[in-house]
């Protein structure tokens, strides 16, 4: 875990520094509230140390601008002050303040909070990868899917959106039991996974439809690599100890942009959906693509 160091005072922040670094956190030293804010925006740090009276922005404004402001985590702050008056504790916890210690502080009494606080964000971030992710397979959810586009793919790259259902697989549930079926989505899922990460996004939003965004928005290229992974999936025998071997096939709706550029992907997504339809009506079992100049 790294943790921002905040003070203005050179000593004490090197003092902290080394104890931190001693303990085994990798540290980030910002002499400011300012900086800090700068920091905070270039690394994904979540566990901030602070002084209460600096320059340019105090420890107090520096907690209201972190709380304030819209970034892609929550961060974990700890405030050190000298002041112990109840007034002061009650304005910095009002202010988002999650702890407090009082200086000089105690290296003992330092390390524990830190580690409560360490626990704390272990916490939350298992909370946040649940609330993206789709339980059953283990892949992104629809929030997870827009919250990864919206923080790892540049707005200027062409991308291709595209929508995969499993044909007929009502059967499989009908036939084999919903335990069947949901053996048949995880294996799906870790097909698609193979096929299309790292270099893709692969999401279940649903039932048996999956969401696919590709960074490669030439279309033949993109159409050649869809069609390889639906004949790929056509070709794999789902198997389960003591139970038949299943062979089920994808459709896929195909469209792609050349760029994402403030775009809604959930109209991108209907685009795709909408080539999805086409492809069941011809027949299951295919790839439809659906031109750019089709997307708004």
């Amino acid at each position: 875990m790294k943790i921002l160091v905040v003070e203005d005072q050179r000593f004490t922040r090197r003092m902290l520094a080394s104890f931190l670094t001693s303990a085994g956190y990798a540290v980030a030293e910002a002499q400011d509230g300012c900086e800090a804010m700068e920091v905070l925006a270039r690394e994904p740090i979540r566990f901030v140390i602070t002084d209460w009276m600096m320059p340019c922005m105090s420890g107090l404004d520096l907690i209201r601008a972190i709380r304030g402001r819209s970034l892609d985590r929550w961060v974990y702050v700890i405030l050190l002050t000298a002041r112990d008056e109840k007034s002061g504790i009650v304005e910095a916890l009002d202010a988002g303040a999650d702890d407090f210690i009082h200086k000089p502080f105690d290296n003992d009494e330092l390390a524990v909070r830190i580690r409560a606080g360490q626990r704390i964000i272990e916490l939350t971030e298992r909370l946040e990868r649940l609330a993206m992710t789709d339980p059953l397979t283990g892949l992104l959810n629809r929030r997870g899917l827009q919250e990864t586009l919206a923080h790892s793919c540049p707005a200027d790259a062409p991308l291709g959106f595209a929508v995969a259902d499993i044909d007929h697989f009502k059967r499989v549930n009908d036939a084999h039991g919903h335990d069947r079926g949901d053996l048949v989505l995880k294996q799906i899922a870790g097909l698609l996974r193979g096929l299309f990460e790292p270099d893709g996004i692969v999401a279940r939003v649903g039932g048996e439809e999956f969401w696919l965004v590709l960074r490669n928005g030439d279309p033949a290229a993109l159409c050649g690599l869809v069609e390889r992974a639906r004949a790929r999936v056509a070709a794999t025998a789902l198997t389960d100890e003591g139970h038949d071997t299943l062979s089920l096939t994808l459709s896929f709706g195909l469209t792609m942009v050349p760029a994402l550029q403030g775009r809604d992907i959930t109209t991108l997504f209907k685009i795709a959906d909408g080539a999805l339809y086409r492809s069941k009506q011809d027949g299951r079992n295919r790839v439809t693509y659906v031109a750019p100049d089709a997307c708004p």
